[in-house]
């Protein structure tokens, strides 16, 4: 497949009128000008496919959707279950009746709940197929924790450990310092799974993919953190953010921001961008998402993209959020998230830049070459 003539945002930050040339699903070529007949695409924009970093989608049913009324990202059996993967969960059929495709996302970043200080390990896949093993992109690209005050709901509630702040982060810290200690290779150690998970993290082999509620919680977090140099933090929202998170360290955290138009929760009121974009300005990886797993969260990556260019004046830096800075997080950069030669050509055609023209429409969107959505289409509409 030759696509001719498109403004190409390549998600690193360069936007040109190139060609690009689609063989065996890569990108196997981007120059000006490609000879050979095609598809003409002039006066429109070709984008890496968005990735919605950290989401439900397939592992959260309702009514409408495959499983009815599941909710398999939410144990509460009991708060410690690092030992979980998300992929024994994802339901890509879930996933594809939700048509991502057709509001430009080709990725998803999938984790369990808020719910458990130790939740379980996340997984990356693609947004259209059936089947989630050959969808699932990447699997244990974190493991999800949480010092949110969704624990002290779900725990606080039974008048069990842990219904309070102070035991949510003991809790945490505790089971660190146990992970840390847990060596299985010496003679006499049980096996045991949910040690052997954390430590993972405590190596660096997973970044710990971190839900909090402010800057203050951020900042005690880190000094839990303190001993173990080689963890990696992706906290899932910039909720309460301050200029107490400007201290954090660019080498060793990460943020996702997602949208916050549709959110009544006081934690995402008064968003601070000023400080966001001088944490961006520090080298910190700032990735955008939908944060949920609802139909209208379809559209959220784009609108928190739209709404970060209010603050943001460089469109390339703002798409970049939405396409190679999710990859990186997610570890399948590798993969996706730009268009690379090498690369699957995971890619979306839109009539107009959709970061600073809100009647930009989707034209064609393609995963790994195979074009999964047209403009005409048929779009339903699931909740």
């Amino acid at each position: 497949m030759l696509l001719k003539q498109a403004v190409v945002h390549d998600g690193l930050g360069a936007a040109a009128v190139c060609d690009v040339r689609i063989e065996n699903g890569l990108i196997a070529q981007v120059a000006p000008h490609i000879d050979g007949e095609g598809i003409d695409l002039t006066g429109m924009h070709l984008l890496p496919g968005f990735i919605d970093t950290m989401s439900k989608w397939g592992i959260n049913g309702t009514a409408y959707e495959i499983r009815p009324s599941s909710d398999d990202n939410d144990e509460k059996s009991e708060p410690v279950t690092p030992e979980l993967d998300v992929i024994y969960a994802f339901n890509g059929r879930a996933v594809s009746v939700q048509q991502l495709p057709a509001y430009g996302i080709t990725a998803c970043g999938v984790a369990p709940s808020d719910n458990n200080v130790f939740g379980g390990q996340a997984a990356a896949f693609e947004t259209d197929g059936v089947n989630g093993y050959t969808m699932c992109l990447r699997r244990g690209v974190g493991l999800k924790c949480s010092l949110a005050r969704e624990v002290k709901r779900v725990y606080g509630g039974r008048s069990v450990m842990p219904s309070t702040r102070m035991g949510i982060f003991q809790l945490f810290g505790s089971w660190l310092r146990k992970a840390d200690a847990y060596d299985p290779d010496k003679e006499g150690v049980e096996p045991d799974e949910k040690l052997a998970a954390i430590r993972r993290a405590l190596r660096g082999e997973m970044p710990l993919i971190l839900a909090c509620d402010s800057a203050n919680d951020r900042a005690l977090a880190m000094d839990i953190l303190k001993p173990y140099p080689d963890v990696r933090v992706i906290f899932t929202s910039i909720n309460g953010m301050d200029e107490q998170d400007l201290a954090l360290d660019p080498a060793r955290v990460s943020f996702v921001t997602g949208f916050a138009g549709g959110d009544l929760d006081p934690r995402s009121m008064n968003r601070r961008y000023d400080v966001l974009t001088k944490l961006m300005d520090r080298g910190v990886h700032v990735a955008v998402s939908g944060m949920d797993g609802t139909s209208y969260s379809r559209e959220w990556v784009l609108w928190e993209g739209m709404e970060l260019t209010r603050h943001i004046a460089d469109t390339e830096r703002v798409l970049s959020m939405m396409t190679i800075e999710p990859a990186r997080l997610l570890g399948i950069d590798a993969q996706t998230g730009s268009i690379s030669v090498g690369k699957r050509a995971d890619l979306t055609v839109f009539t107009m830049n959709p970061l600073t023209d809100f009647r930009a429409r989707v034209v064609r969107t393609m995963i790994a070459g195979r074009t999964v959505y047209q403009e005409g289409d048929e779009i339903k509409c699931y909740c």
